[in-house]
């Protein structure tokens, strides 16, 4: 089980806690699901750091360094749901909004957020595109979020 959990969670099958717990696997994944199911870039990572040498030891290291687009998608949709889109779904966000929660969660510059959102975006993560030239990021909208299973691994 300890190796099927990952896999299955690269595929976009999250297993619940209790089933983590009834596994014994609460200790290994439960951190790393919590915050990529919530979007906590910065649990993430720590977890992953803190985790490294047994998953190193065990192989799987790199796969679940595969569910950082989830967190990091996830993430986006947090703060673009925090915003009016909660109460207007318009489908134009600016930017700056997510620029500024980027780094106040995480530090990092602005062309970082550019980059995880053209990636997202192009692997189908995030159905929109993203406007430099008016600074705005255009969502669709219908399922602007498709479930991880829908996404583009290539």
């Amino acid at each position: 089980m300890f190796y099927l959990v990952p896999c299955m969670m690269v595929r976009g099958h999250m297993p619940t806690q209790s089933a983590l717990a009834d596994m014994g696997l609460s200790d290994e994944y439960g951190d790393v699901l919590s915050a990529a199911l919530s979007g906590d870039i910065p649990r993430f990572e720590k977890h992953m750091v803190q985790h490294s040498a047994l998953y190193v030891q065990r192989g799987i290291f790199l796969l679940l360094g595969m569910l950082k687009p989830l967190v990091v998608r996830n993430f986006a949709r947090r703060v673009i749901e925090s915003t009016a889109y909660a109460t207007d779904p318009t489908t134009r966000i600016d930017l700056s909004t997510l620029e500024n929660a980027w780094s106040k969660e995480t530090g990092a510059p602005p062309h970082e957020v550019h980059m995880s959102l053209t990636t997202l975006v192009a692997r189908k993560a995030i159905r929109g595109y993203l406007s430099f030239e008016q600074q705005k990021m255009v969502l669709s909208k219908a399922n602007a979020f498709p479930k991880m299973a829908q996404w583009d691994t290539h």
